[in-house]
């Protein structure tokens, strides 16, 4: 009996949305109806105004209407110190007149430490989603899928020097370069809803956020792609704060308990206490790279091709999978890069199966899988770490 719950719990905690990462996270807000901050630290923040609430994606979403009143205020803790980062919401916007800025970062000398906005097809400057570090805009590739003023999941990250952003769990683009500074913000510095041009003040009419936002959280790290999709995929209201760090190991209970089909991992948790852990497996990622044939190769082939490269993380080898019909990637390399763009590794994609050893990377840390066309194009980029 005691095996058989050994097993059947190691797979309901292995299945269930206890996935969702909480390694790094610095502050949750689920604004349901609330400022609160259910991450670890509990920087609860404070509206600038009275703020409306709406129906969001989990359960509620906070409106920061179209005027200079609206908006909150945030520990600059959340953010202050941040090198490699991960900031995930959902929004959506109730019109596209303004810059639809989503967080305003700033110290007394520079207003625009750093910012995260979205720009529609209308502004001239600069389109599309964007983010500020040291008053220099840093632009992604052109994305107007949030313009259906319908709720939209994004996460924008930095590792180092590169950024990369995800709408609705899907990559948009390769990444941008950056600056790798660290971020400095100044107390009161932090601002949702509006852009600071001044520390805490100077907000303009048509910088503002029109719209509203869910599920708010920011990690001191980078998020790996999976990581990603298990926050995308979470079910509603969830608190992910739930002891999650049995989700990589083994598990024994000793009490005899009955698994009931509506037994969640939170209630079992906190049901029974006598838990033994065994830190001998971890959940490990496989990076899927789909390619569209009819793009990549030429214009009579038609389909979706997908490498496999695994695992992730890894210490010592990764493989790259390639499968059936290899043929058609004709011309098309992998390479595996550094942050910094040195390349540590490439190849043809002429084979069913290529392995590389990593244990001869000269250093640890995340490098970026590049899918290469045969005009030198980089058309996928994945990333991989090493340990």
């Amino acid at each position: 009996m005691k095996f058989l719950i050994f097993y059947l719990f190691s797979f309901l905690v292995l299945t269930s949305k206890a996935q969702v990462p909480t390694d790094g996270l610095v502050s949750y807000y689920k604004f349901d109806n609330t400022l609160e901050d259910y991450g670890p630290n509990k920087f609860h923040g404070k509206g600038l105004s009275k703020l409306e609430y709406k129906e969001g994606t989990k359960c509620q979403g906070v409106v920061i209407n179209d005027n200079l009143n609206d908006g909150i205020s945030l520990n600059h803790n959340i953010i202050d110190g941040l090198n490699d980062f991960s900031i995930s919401f959902y929004v959506q916007l109730f019109g596209l007149n303004n810059s639809n800025n989503i967080i305003s970062c700033a110290n007394k000398n520079q207003p625009n430490e750093f910012l995260i906005g979205y720009n529609s097809i209308n502004k001239t400057q600069f389109n599309g989603w964007h983010i500020r570090i040291n008053n220099t805009i840093y632009k992604f590739q052109f994305n107007n899928q949030i313009e259906d003023f319908k709720w939209h999941h994004v996460v924008i990250q930095r590792i180092s020097n590169k950024a990369f952003l995800y709408i609705d769990n899907n990559q948009i683009g390769t990444g941008i370069n950056t600056s790798n500074k660290t971020l400095n913000i100044a107390n009161t510095g932090v601002i949702i809803g509006q852009d600071q041009d001044i520390l805490a003040g100077g907000f303009d009419p048509k910088q503002n956020l029109n719209g509203a936002l869910d599920e708010f959280r920011v990690y001191n790290r980078a998020l790996s792609d999976n990581e990603i999709t298990s926050i995308y995929n979470i079910s509603a209201c969830y608190n992910p704060i739930i002891r999650e760090e049995i989700i990589t190991n083994y598990v024994t209970i000793t009490d005899t308990i009955k698994f009931m089909d509506t037994l969640t991992v939170h209630e079992v948790i906190t049901r029974f206490d006598t838990i033994t852990k065994h830190d001998t497996i971890a959940v490990i990622d496989t990076l899927k790279i789909n390619l569209n044939l009819k793009d990549l190769v030429s214009q009579e082939v038609n389909g979706i091709k997908t490498i496999k490269v695994f695992p992730n993380p890894t210490s010592e080898f990764v493989t790259i999978s390639i499968g059936e019909n290899f043929e058609l990637l004709s011309g098309v390399s992998i390479s595996i890069v550094t942050l910094n763009g040195q390349t540590v590794f490439e190849s043809y994609l002429n084979k069913k199966l290529v392995k590389v050893n990593t244990s001869t990377f000269t250093n640890k840390g995340v490098y970026v899988v590049n899918i290469i066309n045969s005009n030198s194009i980089i058309i996928a980029s994945k990333k991989l770490v090493i340990l």
